[in-house]
């Protein structure tokens, strides 16, 4: 028995799924939907961890996800793996940066998305953020962003 406050860690295949083609008739386009496991659905808003590596997607706008693995660079850009090895972070203090690549621990709640085609498939609603170091991040801490 977990104290209701404890969150439940995650490791990265928890959260493997599978795709499948369908058709969004108001965008007169197919998408890939995920087929969520009931092991998965379960975990819809309850409050997990999980490691990964901080990845900048727009740092102007603050937004940024986590990543099972740390990003390879292609000809076409940054390339991440499926879908199912990233979360999309959202962090309420944007007054910091994490390091891109930077390994860190998110915990928060864990959203399900299946339908909205413009929102990652896991969302973390972060309340803490732990460093490499085992501390736990802290307002106005900032990090410099690794140059390119």
């Amino acid at each position: 028995f977990l104290p209701a406050s404890a969150p439940i860690t995650l490791a990265w295949d928890t959260l493997a799924f599978f795709m499948k083609d369908v058709y969004f008739p108001e965008l007169e386009s197919y998408f890939w939907k995920p087929e969520f496991e009931p092991h998965q659905l379960a975990l819809d808003g309850q409050r997990v961890s999980l490691t990964g590596h901080a990845v900048y997607i727009d740092p102007s706008s603050g937004f940024w996800i986590l990543a099972e693995n740390t990003p390879s660079f292609g000809c076409c850009g940054m390339m991440l793996g499926d879908p199912d090895s990233f979360a999309d972070v959202r962090y309420p203090e944007q007054d910091w940066m994490p390091t891109n690549e930077l390994e860190v621990t998110v915990t928060g709640r864990l959203l399900l998305n299946q339908e909205d085609v413009y929102a990652m498939n896991y969302i973390l609603l972060v309340d803490t953020i732990t460093l490499p170091d085992g501390s736990p991040l802290k307002k106005k801490h900032k990090i410099k962003v690794k140059d390119s």
